[in-house]
């Protein structure tokens, strides 16, 4: 099997497509769902564009090389899709703001754990990935922000048994960029090409 028939294999989500196109999701009155929509697409791009970088690397490696960059980006990839579904599976209602934020932010995680491998794996550096990640990030703030309102407002707690404790959007950064941009910006430069 060719390199680039395995990285075929290396997506967010089997059904995705279907998952983003549901009509169901335009009922939701809460608001939470769009930016569960958004991020889940965000992650969707990212994820279509690091591929498309590791498939234009790749001829520089010689075979036995691709091969363990490929088996690198195995192990990581496959998390991802179940990921996707703990979102899906918190985006039904009863809706509870903490769990879904919880499970996008696992999902973010994963996704930047693959941008990781990749960029180290492959040599690949752009500041596209950075942007990405940063915008995904965004996302998840304003998800965050919006349920902590739904809380607030006590519309949270009528059908839904919340649990853990109050995060903030500290916390969401310390999760996620401080990790990500560590990588994508603080690493070695050497033997990168740029992929933009």
């Amino acid at each position: 099997m060719s390199p680039n028939m395995e990285l075929d294999d290396v997506r967010l989500h089997p059904n995705i497509d279907q998952i983003l196109s549901n009509t169901q999701w335009v009922d939701d009155a809460t608001g939470l769902i769009p930016h569960c929509l958004a991020l889940l697409k965000g992650c969707h791009h990212l994820t279509e564009r690091l591929v498309a970088a590791t498939m234009s690397a790749m001829p520089r490696f010689t075979e036995t090389e691709q091969r363990m960059k490929l088996y690198e980006i195995g192990r990581v990839a496959p998390t991802i899709s179940a990921r996707v579904d703990d979102v899906v599976e918190s985006m039904y209602p009863p809706l509870d703001p903490r769990l879904l934020e919880s499970r996008c932010l696992s999902l973010l995680l994963s996704v930047s754990r693959l941008a990781i491998v990749i960029i180290y794996t492959c040599c690949i550096r752009g500041k596209w990935i950075d942007d990405e990640l940063k915008g995904l990030e965004q996302q998840l703030k304003i998800l965050h922000e919006v349920g902590q309102t739904l809380i607030i407002n006590g519309d949270a707690d009528k059908q839904t048994i919340v649990v853990g404790s109050n995060n903030n959007s500290d916390s969401i950064n310390n999760n996620t960029g401080g990790i990500v941009n560590r990588f994508v910006d603080g690493g070695s430069s050497n033997n990168r090409t740029n992929s933009d």
